[in-house]
């Protein structure tokens, strides 16, 4: 029997090993997010919804079209997109929750929790409260904003906090590489968001989120790649 991976030191320790498949497997269930996007975007017809110029929450926009900011929305199933909002939220949360005990420092037991508590709280209020006319244009509409941007802030200072915390957890270099940088391209794309307008909102808002998802489906399937050789 090969030696246990490093990273899952705390399990051959006493670590639950129902909760890091648990966590594991809430982080990869993320993939539905995707999913989720992608049926929702389809269902977006005349004219046919636009990766590039479009923005993800207007996919859960919900009424009759309406043109709101240069852009005609019409999302039918925007209940679809809502939901993933939502359901991305709680994997996030519960996720770190479970995941908490492979770590042995301050920085992976309470940071990473809360950062994903914060995140998956920002998830929740872009599902609640949709990016449209007749909310921007009232004092609610700032849970949406706000809520956008804890989501998309904290899950990438997540990534980077979890890599500069894998070293002390025998997480392989590849790991650790990755998650750094994917947390400096996401809020390298927020940046572009806010500032460049040569580049459509859609792609550089798109870099700052799917950075974040791409990690958590990563970290999820890495977590269960490792559990399985432990086994083996």
């Amino acid at each position: 029997m090969p030696a246990i991976p490093a990273i899952l030191k705390p399990y051959q320790n006493g670590a639950s090993k129902t909760r890091i498949i648990a966590g594991a497997i809430a982080l990869a269930a993320i993939i539905e997010y995707v999913i989720a996007e992608a049926i929702t975007a389809i269902a977006w017809k005349n004219p046919p919804y636009n990766y590039a110029h479009y923005f993800i929450s207007d996919l859960g926009v919900s009424g009759p079209p309406v043109t709101f900011q240069g852009r005609f929305i019409y999302s039918p199933i925007y209940y679809v997109m809502n939901s993933a909002f939502f359901i991305e939220g709680v994997l996030a949360i519960a996720a770190a929750l479970l995941l908490r005990q492979l770590f042995t420092s301050k920085t992976g037991r309470v940071t990473l929790p809360v950062l994903a508590i914060l995140h998956g709280i920002g998830m929740f209020g872009v599902a609640i409260v949709h990016g449209s006319p007749d909310t921007m244009d009232k004092p609610i509409g700032a849970v949406h904003v706000i809520g956008a941007s804890l989501a998309i802030i904290l899950g990438n200072v997540e990534c980077i906090i979890a890599g500069i915390a894998a070293r002390r957890f025998g997480a392989p270099q590849w790991y650790k590489n990755y998650s750094v940088f994917t947390g400096v391209i996401g809020l390298l794309g927020l940046v572009a968001l806010l500032t460049l307008r040569s580049i459509p909102p859609g792609i550089t808002e798109r870099i700052s989120v799917y950075s974040i998802i791409g990690w958590d489906i990563t970290t999820g399937i890495f977590l269960l790649g490792a559990l399985n050789r432990a086994k083996t």
